[in-house]
């Protein structure tokens, strides 16, 4: 091998190096986000109504029990891995922070990492009728984006399993045993989310829905409930994962940590 095939052949190799070392910082699962300072304080509770339909009493007592403890707030975190679109395989590990008032508002704090370095900033969030995406300094809304965000919204009341139940402004209309339509006002007079029951456990396996994936189309999404946790003696999720119909395949994971309720949210939704 001549000079410059050497120096050719250590050139390429430390591209592939750099190459190797630069996504190897998308393989590194970030620390989640510290606990929420404040604690939850001890709950209020409701009697479960006997006039609801059957699939949801029977998982609001395979979730909470024979009572509801009264949600108002909520603050949950964890990390994520979000693939990017495209060809390649790349996923973006994050952590992330969400404040919830159940079905009227949240706010979502993310941070995509790098060998758990946060490299960009993001949030998403329904506040005051109006849903926002924020990734750096792209600011995306309209009437697309509200539209998802309150499904999303309505989705994550799995981690607050009373307001299913305590939540004044959702229909249910049954449509089998383990499967209900949830109605709630939005778009005219109203959106909605199908939800679908494991009939051993009772509980959620999966929200579908169609949402604006583009500004002026909709298509299948769905929340897959994977696996189920113990938070302030409520089962919530602990591991969902996101689905366009139309990629067939998860494009978000999402692993819940932790989980405060009842604590001040006004600093993230003001009032």
């Amino acid at each position: 091998m001549n000079r410059l095939s050497k120096i050719l052949f250590i050139f390429i190799g430390v591209v592939i190096f750099v190459i190797l070392i630069g996504f190897g910082g998308f393989w590194y699962t970030p620390q989640s986000p510290p606990p929420h300072p404040a604690q939850t304080p001890g709950f209020s509770y409701k009697e479960i109504s006997p006039d609801l339909p059957r699939p949801i009493r029977n998982y609001l007592q395979s979730a909470v029990g024979d009572s509801l403890p009264v949600i108002e707030t909520a603050v949950v975190w964890g990390t994520a891995r979000f693939k990017l679109p495209g060809l390649l395989p790349i996923w973006m590990p994050v952590r992330w922070k969400s404040y919830y008032i159940p079905g009227k508002a949240f706010l979502r704090e993310m941070e995509i990492t790098w060998y758990g370095l946060t490299f960009l900033e993001g949030k998403d969030s329904y506040i005051d009728g109006t849903g926002k995406l924020i990734i750096g300094d792209e600011v995306t809304s309209g009437p697309g984006i509200d539209q998802g965000q309150v499904l999303a919204l309505r989705g994550e009341m799995a981690f607050t399993p009373s307001n299913l139940a305590l939540d004044t402004t959702i229909t249910w209309r049954a449509v089998d045993d383990t499967t209900m339509w949830m109605i709630f006002p939005f778009n005219e007079p109203s959106d909605s989310l199908q939800l679908t029951f494991n009939s051993e456990t009772h509980l959620i396996e999966n929200f579908t829905a169609q949402r604006y994936k583009e500004t002026d189309a909709m298509t299948g999404w769905r929340i897959e409930c994977i696996d189920w946790d113990e938070f302030h003696t409520m089962k919530i999720p602990s591991k969902i994962s996101v689905t366009w119909e139309d990629e067939g395949k998860p494009w978000a994971y999402f692993t819940i940590e932790g989980v405060e309720y009842n604590v001040d949210v006004s600093d993230a939704i003001p009032d």
